[in-house]
């Protein structure tokens, strides 16, 4: 058979895509729901940006990228000191 998995050598079957032309909506698909943004995300979106530029300016022109990991760190430590300030 041609169809198998190449881990397993299971037979493999055709399942219709959710949303794709051949969905007809009978495939039992949930779709997922929509959450409401949390205030980290809210406060990510907002400041990002900011941060990603202070980052380089702060490197200078040695090693100007900023890596979206490093960005992220620097959020998450501006969001942990906004909520130790509120508290």
């Amino acid at each position: 058979d041609k169809h198998l998995c190449g881990y397993c050598k299971g037979k493999l079957i055709e399942i219709e895509v959710p949303g794709s032309i051949r969905d007809l909506g009978s495939t039992g698909y949930t779709p997922k729901k929509k959450r409401n943004a949390t205030g980290f995300s809210l406060f990510i979106k907002e400041h990002a940006a900011e941060v990603r530029k202070r980052m380089s300016k702060r490197r200078g022109a040695l090693a100007p990228t900023v890596t979206q990991p490093e960005v992220m760190k620097e959020c998450g430590r501006l969001w942990k000191e906004m909520k130790n300030q509120n508290v």
